[in-house]
């Protein structure tokens, strides 16, 4: 396995998830996603290779030299495609598919059971020393979206994932609810000086969120995780219309 830049190679929420039934400490470490260590993946004599459009042909030329490669589109937006297609070519398309099956019924439910006019969510990470709010082409974007809740209007662009957001803006990211992750290390939008004017703020509805989970990785899990918190922090603590 090969980790993104300045994420774990197997991150927490997935050892929590995972942790006691497999040995995840025996997954290779392949370097990072742009540049892998193509000697390690050799090693290993895989017999495929996933790996997604978004990555450079040469280095997909180099990886089809060892083993057969499937590639994925990439990106939060099309998680549920790739998650098929890979789950296809490890002969398991049944079995993603009913787990798939399992997720839309459930935010089919939190769909509808929203009020006439469902709350505004917002989704805010810290990014390189400002913060990114995420729109509607993301992972937590779509989980929003399948779950019937509607977006702020500074979050509803689609022609990118997300958009960098500096101090003086945060404002932008207010919501009737707002979640949002902090890198380790970085700063937090709970030290910036209008946070305290922000809506979300005065009423309680700033909630922090696992980073990884939520802003650094597309799968199932991830949306599992961010449905049972929209499902949490937005429909049983919103007061009954």
């Amino acid at each position: 396995m090969a980790a993104a830049k300045n994420a774990d190679l197997i991150p927490q929420f997935l050892r929590n998830r995972f942790g006691d039934d497999m040995d995840l400490d025996s997954i290779a470490d392949c370097g990072f996603r742009q540049d892998p260590d193509m000697e390690i993946i050799a090693n290993l004599q895989p017999t495929l290779i996933c790996a997604n459009t978004r990555s450079d042909e040469a280095l997909l030329e180099k990886l089809r030299a060892i083993a057969p490669v499937i590639t994925g589109e990439g990106g939060g937006e099309n998680w549920k495609q790739d998650l098929i297609t890979i789950a296809e070519a490890a002969g398991k398309g049944e079995d993603a598919q009913a787990l798939l099956d399992e997720y839309e019924a459930s935010t089919a439910e939190v769909k509808d059971s929203q009020p006439d006019n469902p709350p505004t969510v917002s989704f805010l990470r810290t990014n390189k020393g400002e913060f990114q709010m995420y729109g509607a082409e993301s992972m937590a974007g779509t989980v929003a979206a399948d779950c019937g809740f509607a977006r702020p209007e500074a979050q509803q662009f689609t022609d990118q994932a997300g958009k960098d957001l500096s101090p003086e803006l945060i404002a932008e990211a207010d919501a009737d609810w707002l979640d949002y992750g902090v890198q380790d290390g970085a700063e937090s939008p709970e030290d910036t000086s209008l946070w305290p004017s922000l809506e979300a703020v005065k009423n309680d509805r700033a909630i922090t969120i696992d980073y990884d989970s939520w802003y650094m990785n597309a799968s199932l899990v991830s949306a599992g995780i961010i449905l049972d918190g929209l499902k949490s922090y937005v429909l049983e603590a919103a007061p009954a219309s």
